[in-house]
């Protein structure tokens, strides 16, 4: 274990003097303005010495944001997407992320690796300007958090508020398993619900088509008649195409998770949104339910 202790500065700030006698700098100083400094003291207090990187801010926020996808990247100046500079508004809200020491940077370099995989350029710009112009949290793994409004199937569960109007052609499959054309589609808490992408209407202009319909909360209030509102995750690369009508709120998606029933509208963390009048992130965080 390495030796550390704390001390207050000649102008009252706290420090962490760290003295690791293996590198050609062994004495390693922190004070509380350090980006990282909470995350050394806690670290070090647990008897993890690999914190000892984090008191060099570049090499430490490097180190840590390597680990986490394979085509984002940080090189101690720049966000590179496959090995490319990147100087968009995701990639500044990003680096800001990094040299703040925040740990939100994470899931969201997870969503934007997510959503450079959709195979569709157009779905991949439709889906982010709908992110980006309503507050939507993402999860730890860099999902999208949605919601859907669906009613009571009479048995205690919950189903779609439509069915497919497309005879002899399954509604869409629930962890594998087809539903019967022309039926409205369970959502039980914990599957996975899916169509094939290619079934899925592409066009924005054609509203209520075939599709998976993942929305905003307010939106979702007014699809749930006698039944719920559902959180479901949706990862942005099965994001297909964002309808013109009902004001942009809702997507049409090929694939959802369903991650539980939404009992209220308040959030458990910052919301990913794109401010209309600074065009600049205002925020992310993430959910673990």
């Amino acid at each position: 274990m390495i030796s550390h202790y704390y001390t207050t500065g000649a102008t009252g700030v706290d420090v962490v003097v760290a003295f690791d006698p293996t590198r050609e700098n062994p004495v390693l100083m922190a004070d509380s303005k350090h980006p990282h400094f909470e995350a050394i003291r806690s670290g070090l207090a647990a008897g993890d010495d690999s914190v000892l990187d984090l008191f060099n801010v570049a090499t430490g926020a490097a180190r840590k944001f390597e680990q986490v996808t394979d085509r984002v990247s940080y090189n101690g100046k720049d966000i590179l997407f496959d090995g490319d500079p990147v100087h968009t508004v995701l990639a500044e809200q990003v680096l800001r992320a990094i040299e703040a020491g925040e740990d939100s940077y994470a899931p969201l370099a997870k969503f934007w690796e997510k959503l450079e995989s959709n195979p569709d350029d157009h779905s991949r710009e439709q889906a982010y300007d709908w992110l980006a112009c309503h507050a939507f949290q993402i999860t730890e793994e860099g999902d999208v958090v949605g919601y859907k409004g669906v009613s009571s199937d009479g048995n205690g569960g919950y189903v779609s508020g439509w069915a497919s109007a497309v005879p002899d052609v399954p509604s869409a499959f629930v962890d594998g398993e087809p539903v019967k054309p022309l039926s409205k589609v369970p959502n039980k808490v914990g599957t996975t619900v899916t169509m094939p992408r290619s079934e899925v209407v592409h066009d924005p202009t054609q509203a209520c088509r075939r599709g998976l319909h993942v929305s905003t909360r307010s939106y979702a209030e007014g699809y749930a008649h006698n039944g719920a509102i559902m959180e479901v995750h949706v990862n942005p690369r099965d994001i297909v195409s964002v309808p013109t009508d009902g004001g942009g709120e809702k997507v049409r998606v090929c694939r959802y998770k369903v991650a539980r029933v939404s009992e209220s509208d308040n959030g458990t963390g910052p919301v990913l949104h794109e401010s209309p009048t600074t065009n600049t992130w205002a925020g992310v965080g993430y959910v673990n339910h």
